[in-house]
């Protein structure tokens, strides 16, 4: 076994993974000629962790921020974020596999978190860049890895310790080396620091190279490939264009909208009825007779006592675009 291979076993195992796949199967969006539309996801405990109060003569209007497209031996990949006007609810991670036909999310949400970048150094891995964000600030800077060709996805924090920082640059001349750039915001209001990072275990754990006080510039680094997909707002279909170039110029692939719906509390009321409602419907449900529940007796069966009679079945306006947060 490489020594290569045996440290990414030991990280793994002291670790443990993050795995970031949806909990169910993700629903399919097709895409029809009309900007898909994303689902907000905004459930009650969901406000209540991010602070947000919206009743609802007053609900808080939910938007799509597109950041990255990434494509690779056919498959898509779009990473960005869902937030409202007043805070970045969660990361959004999408994939097609037809070229923009339809769409899935490829991985599960990370609450209060934006995807910044997504890129593949091949077919099968692939890393998303993101951080996490604190009254408008970044920190906690980390990735979601892909061995998989996008399948699975595991997340792995930069920092073993809560940092303001945000990835200014990152590359991969492997499936394993790579280089990472931070900048990260100083305690005590001692300015900002950039540093460069290493890795030779494909995003697993990080090693720290340099220190500056300025922008850190690095000489050698891959060309990079050229991406013959874009991400446009087309303020007219007021929705996020997915484009392909051809001959002819770009053509759009897919688009969605850059609404998506709004997060409205859900009353107390309303939780109780519905609850209600699947109590009925599991009630109502046939249950299944016994040979008892019909007076036919199973030959070595003691018959049903006097005190215990046979089981019997039951009744009874356009947002604006966010920006590259500072840490």
């Amino acid at each position: 076994m490489s020594s290569r291979l045996i440290a990414l076993v030991a990280l793994a195992l002291a670790a443990g993974p993050v795995w970031c796949d949806a909990t169910e199967k993700a629903a399919e969006l097709a895409y029809t000629g009309e900007p898909i539309v994303l689902p907000a996801q905004c459930t009650n405990e969901v406000m209540e962790e991010l602070g947000l109060f919206c009743p609802a003569d007053s609900p808080c209007p939910v938007y799509v921020q597109l950041n990255s497209v990434e494509f690779i031996e056919g498959k898509l990949f779009l990473a960005g974020n869902v937030h409202t006007e007043a805070v970045t609810i969660a990361s959004i991670l999408l994939a097609s596999d037809d070229g923009g036909l339809s769409w899935r999310e490829a991985a599960q949400r990370v609450l209060r978190a934006s995807l910044d970048r997504v890129v593949f150094f091949d077919e099968e891995h692939g890393w998303a860049a993101g951080h996490m964000l604190d009254g408008g600030r970044a920190r906690d800077p980390f990735f979601l890895l892909t061995t998989d060709g996008g399948r699975h996805w595991r997340r792995r924090p930069v920092f073993d310790e809560p940092r303001a920082a945000v990835i200014e640059d990152f590359w991969f001349d492997s499936d394993y080396s790579g280089v990472l750039l931070i900048e990260a915001r100083l305690e005590d209001g001692g300015g900002r620091q950039y540093e460069r990072f290493e890795t030779m275990t494909g995003a697993e754990s990080w090693m720290i190279r340099e220190v500056s006080s300025r922008p850190i510039r690095v000489r050698r680094r891959p060309a990079r490939r050229l991406n013959e997909w874009r991400i446009e707002v087309d303020e007219a279909r007021d929705a996020w264009a997915v484009q392909k170039r051809t001959g002819a110029g770009w053509v759009t692939a897919a688009e969605f909208a850059i609404g998506a719906g709004a997060c409205v509390i859900e009353e107390e009321e309303e939780v109780l009825a519905e609850a209600e409602a699947e109590t009925e419907a599991e009630t109502a449900a046939p249950v299944a007779e016994t040979p008892e529940d019909k007076g036919v007796f199973v030959i070595g069966a003691p018959p049903p006592s006097a005190t215990q009679p046979a089981r019997k079945p039951a009744s009874d306006e356009k947002p604006p675009t966010l920006k590259k947060p500072r840490p």
